[in-house]
């Protein structure tokens, strides 16, 4: 469903490019003119969808007349539902946690209760080193497949599947070590369950308790939070009750419409971003938000996108002042057999997203988040069993 989704988005990006060129090579009246501002669709968004996506991916600008419009090249909402479902790494985070509770949960305990427990610490076995033993044991056998679908991923990219940039092989095998990491972090938290429960029931049930909080509550807390703490302007959300400025209409108005709907824009960017930085504390958020980082693009990068779009937008304005000057009756209509406009000044702008470097920087929260519940997880099961009478 990911490849056929992502074939699709391909699809549109290149037709809605060819599209907006043959209008521009074909274009009469000046005011009608449109540029575009565009990110491909990336290759390892199949496995972690991005940012652009989310909040857009391609602008076009339409001229004095026109507001910018913003949008995603995706009709995942007809043919898939949820974008999230044809994204990898959405499944691996809901599928994955669940697993390695249910998997791990009463290792420990239910040892101790079957009696197995004592036989291994009287043979003088440390404590420590068999948590650990059953950690890596657990780890290893949530690996094995693991390595199978990036194995597999890898070689359906060489042998005739999508085409990696040169980077994106290293982005790959980051993506492939994160969710490692997030697969021994739920069983570093069952283990830690398992040694603080008495009852295998207790510690399945407040794994799953914990699991469905971060998975499935805590995303809606966070947006509701991020919204809570930075509203949208209702001033500019008046302003922006339509969708575009009318000829007819005074050039102020106008003006002010198109600012509103930048200023807006730039509001719903920052109030996502909030959004995921709340997100990346808790496993399954941190392990999309550190996923989207790696593997496409960022909040940030978004932000340089719409930027870029407005100086895009202020070249358009600044070619359309010129060409109105060397065609001044052609400004809202056009009489038949005038020739096309003279493009040669119309800006070009191009798109070119972060570097792996700087993904790496920003996801540093994230993935120390992961860390952090791993890290907790081996230290409560490791205190535990020290202190646990086995008698």
């Amino acid at each position: 469903m990911g490849w056929l989704d992502f074939q699709e988005r391909e699809g549109l990006f290149t037709a809605s490019r060819n599209g907006r060129v043959v209008r521009a090579e074909e274009a009469n009246v000046y005011a009608s003119v449109e540029i575009g501002l565009d990110r491909p669709p990336a290759v390892l968004g199949l496995i972690s969808r991005g940012t652009g996506e989310e909040l857009g991916s391609s602008a076009t600008i339409r001229g004095r007349f026109g507001a910018t419009e913003l949008t995603r090249r995706s009709r995942s909402a007809a043919v898939l539902g949820d974008h999230s479902s044809g994204d990898l790494l959405y499944v691996l985070a809901q599928v994955l946690g669940f697993v390695c509770i249910f998997f791990a949960h009463g290792v420990v305990n239910g040892e101790r209760l079957d009696g197995t427990l004592r036989q291994q610490l009287a043979y003088g076995l440390p404590r420590a080193r068999l948590i650990l033993g059953e950690f890596l044991g657990g780890w290893l056998t949530a690996a094995v497949p693991l390595v199978l679908v990036f194995a597999g991923f890898t070689l359906w990219t060489v042998v005739g599947g999508p085409q990696l940039a040169p980077d994106e092989p290293l982005r790959l095998l980051l993506l492939f070590g994160l969710v490692l990491l997030y697969s021994a972090l739920w069983i570093a938290v069952a283990l830690a369950l398992s040694v603080t429960c008495r009852q295998t029931g207790t510690s399945l049930l407040l794994g799953l308790l914990f699991w469905v909080f971060t998975a499935v509550l805590y995303p809606s807390l966070a947006a509701w939070t991020a919204e809570k703490i930075a509203p949208l302007d209702p001033v500019l959300l008046a302003r922006t009750d339509s969708a575009s400025v009318q000829p007819s209409e005074d050039e102020r108005v106008g003006a002010e419409r198109l600012g509103a709907n930048h200023g807006l824009r730039n509001d719903r960017s920052r109030q996502h971003r909030l959004y995921r930085n709340l997100a990346s504390l808790l496993p399954v958020t941190a392990l999309l938000d550190a996923g989207t980082l790696l593997a496409t693009t960022s909040v940030d990068d978004h932000l340089r996108f719409l930027a870029e779009v407005d100086r895009a937008e202020q070249a358009m304005l600044r070619w359309q002042e010129e060409i109105v000057a060397r065609y001044p009756d052609r400004v809202r209509s056009y009489s038949w057999g005038q020739p096309p406009l003279d493009l040669g000044s119309l800006p070009q702008p191009r798109y070119s997203p972060h570097s792996l470097g700087w993904s790496l920087r920003a996801a540093a929260l994230p993935m120390s988040s992961l860390f952090f519940f791993l890290a907790l997880g081996l230290v409560i099961a490791i205190v535990g069993i020290e202190r646990m009478d086995v008698r």
